[in-house]
């Protein structure tokens, strides 16, 4: 072989390096990984770890690193291993951003999370400028259904919103209401949802009032409930606030039921409204969460598992079971999603339309009741 011939044949051999350094790709084209090691897919996750919500943001890492240690002990993705990144976002928007960044930035293309509606709907549009996937087992805002590339395995509260309207109209028997909402994404969304049903059933909003997040003196919008004599007050509220309002209504004389979203279901919030949220009725998503996944996630971590634990237990395994075929090819593992099977999770069935949303949402009627969150019958 002549010098000539050589030289011509180490430069291909130097283009195809390059390329597939460049692209992330194998030399064969089988798969690319979202890592510097060739043995690992990478997934970044940006949840709530520090902060108000952490207790939320806990309980879902856990469940996604549940998932995972049961993925790569069964053999992984087509033999390579799952790694996780982990970002806090702590619900805030901007912090959800930047993690998405950093993680694109660092070649990761597929996302669990964000938890929060406000940080999902911050990030979503990332997912056509960077070429992301995101699945959530959080975010309910029906809006993000606009993001044909951010899935979730919890319900969208157009659901929620319409079926706690039904609930009250016509179980309860309600006719007028009175809102009060905390001035987040996520309670805009099913605040908004509540009241167009109740109203086309012919309910009627006496007062709709909004306060930031964290507030805990809301005794000024609570007299200006309590003087428009609703049948029932619809709260959407995160923890701090919800606890305080509760607590500060029962004070003011207020005695009508009061209706929530899941957003109430933590222990913090019944601790904060010290004995005042007893008989809270609120909706949730309808969790048919498994024994078996209970049972693991207390071997695991010595706790039941939470609100969203199964959600994204499932999320996790989903996204998985689309990269056996699709790698970490952003497109290809939302058709796959939207064509799949409907798939039996730990939290139920799920089966996703083309929007990314779970189709046949099902929604229970929870209540605190001696202290402690239970079904309502």
């Amino acid at each position: 072989m002549n010098k000539k011939v050589v030289i011509g044949v180490v430069a291909i051999l130097a283009i195809v390096v390059i390329a597939t350094l460049y692209f992330g790709q194998s030399i064969t084209g089988q798969f690319a990984l979202s890592s510097s090691n060739k043995d690992e897919y990478v997934i970044g996750v940006t949840l709530p770890l520090t902060g108000e919500l952490a207790n939320y943001g806990t309980d879902s890492r856990q469940s996604i690193e549940l998932a995972v240690t049961e993925i790569n002990s069964n053999g992984g993705i087509n033999g390579s291993k799952i790694k996780l990144v982990f970002e806090d976002d702590q619900c805030d928007k901007t912090s959800a951003v930047t993690n998405v960044e950093k993680l694109s930035n660092d070649g990761i293309k597929l996302v669990l999370g964000p938890f929060c509606s406000g940080a999902s709907l911050a990030v979503a549009p990332l997912s056509e400028k960077k070429d992301l996937f995101f699945i959530s087992g959080s975010p309910t805002n029906p809006a993000i259904s606009d993001y044909n590339m951010f899935f979730r395995t919890i319900p969208s509260d157009t659901y929620q919103g319409k079926f706690a309207a039904e609930y009250a109209y016509g179980v309860m028997g309600k006719k007028t209401v009175a809102i009060s909402s905390v001035q987040t994404d996520y309670a805009y969304g099913v605040k908004e949802a509540f009241k167009k049903r109740f109203v086309e059933l012919g309910g009627k909003v006496l007062v709709e009032l909004t306060h930031p997040e964290k507030e805990t003196d809301l005794r000024n919008e609570i007299a200006k409930i309590k003087d428009s004599s609703p049948e029932f007050v619809y709260l959407a509220p995160y923890i701090i606030d919800g606890g305080s309002f509760l607590k500060q209504a029962k004070e003011s004389g207020i005695s009508v039921p009061i209706l929530s979203p899941e957003s109430v279901e933590d222990p913090k919030l019944i601790e904060i409204a010290q004995g005042s949220a007893e008989g809270l009725l609120f909706t949730k998503p309808k969790n048919n969460q498994s024994k078996e996944f209970s049972l693991a996630y207390k071997k695991a971590y010595g706790v039941e598992p939470g609100a969203y634990g199964a959600f994204y237990f499932d999320a996790t395994n989903v996204l998985a079971n689309a990269m056996k075929t699709c790698s970490s090819n952003t497109k290809c593992i939302a058709k796959a999603l939207v064509d799949a099977p409907v798939y039996s999770g730990v939290s139920g069935s799920i089966d996703f339309d083309e929007h990314g949303d779970v189709i046949g949402a099902e929604y229970v009627m929870k209540t605190v009741k001696d202290g402690n969150f239970a079904e309502y019958k």
